[in-house]
C-alpha cells in the first residue's frame, strides 16, 4: 500500500470516528488537511437568540402600553368623575349628567354613578328615573348603602312612608353609618315621633 493510499485510508477511518457535527476541510496542497470544527446548533442560536429578544421586546412593548392605555383611561375617568360631582354641587346639572353617562360609556365604579344620576334626577323631581338608577345601582353592588338610603328620601319624598322605612332600614342594615344621615337629614324630619323611625337610628332593626 503506498504512502498516499495509506494517507486516504487513515484519513477516512478518522472521519468515520468522529462525530457528526465535526468536518473536515481539506486547503490546497498535497497530503495537508486541516480540520475545521463546526456545530450546526450554532447556527441556530444565532438565528433564534435576535428572534426570542424581538419577540420579548415587542411583547413588552404591549404590555407596557396595555397598562399605559389602562392607567390613562382610569386617569381620564377620575378627572371625569371628580368633574361631575363639582358640577353636580354647584347646580350644573346639565353638565353633571353629561359627565356621569360619558363615565357610564367608559368604565369606573358604576354603581357610584348611577347612585349619583339617581340623586341629580330626584332633585329635579324626575323620580321614576331616579328610582331606576337606584335600583341599577343596587343591582350592580347589592353592599353599597347609598341608593338604599336615596330611594328612602326619595319614597318619604313622595309620601310613601311605608317603602321609605324599609329602604332607610336595609340601608343601616347595609351600613350603621346611615344612622347618623338620618338622624340630621330633614327629608325624615316629619317621621321623627314614628315608632319604626325611631327603632331604626336606635339601631334596634338590624335582621336581614
Amino acid at each position: 500500500m503506498s504512502y498516499i493510499n495509506r494517507a486516504l485510508k487513515k484519513v477516512e477511518e478518522e472521519r468515520k470516528g468522529r462525530s457528526p457535527l465535526e468536518r473536515v476541510t481539506y486547503l490546497g496542497g498535497a497530503g495537508k488537511a486541516k480540520r475545521k470544527v463546526f456545530f450546526p446548533g450554532y447556527i441556530a442560536i444565532f438565528i433564534l437568540l435576535p428572534l426570542v429578544s424581538y419577540l420579548y421586546f415587542v411583547s413588552g412593548n404591549r404590555e407596557e402600553r396595555r397598562v399605559t392605555v389602562k392607567s390613562k383611561g382610569e386617569l381620564s375617568v377620575a378627572k371625569l368623575y371628580e368633574g361631575a360631582l363639582m358640577a353636580q354641587r354647584e347646580g350644573k346639572m346639565d353638565v353633571a349628567e353629561d359627565l356621569y353617562k360619558k363615565i357610564l360609556q367608559i368604565d369606573g365604579d358604576k354603581a357610584k354613578v348611577l347612585n349619583n344620576l339617581g340623586v341629580l334626577y330626584m332633585t329635579r323631581g324626575r323620580y321614576e328615573d331616579a328610582m331606576e338608577y337606584f335600583f341599577k345601582a343596587m343591582a350592580i353592588k347589592e353592599d353599597y348603602a347609598d341608593p338604599y338610603y336615596n330611594l328612602a328620601c326619595l319614597y318619604v319624598q313622595r309620601g310613601e312612608r311605608d317603602k321609605g322605612l324599609s329602604y332607610l332600614k336595609r340601608a343601616v342594615q347595609v351600613e350603621p353609618k346611615a344612622i347618623t344621615w338620618a338622624k340630621s337629614d330633614p327629608d325624615f324630619q316629619e317621621l321623627r315621633n314614628d315608632p319604626l323611625f325611631k327603632k331604626i337610628i336606635e339601631g334596634k332593626v338590624v335582621e336581614r
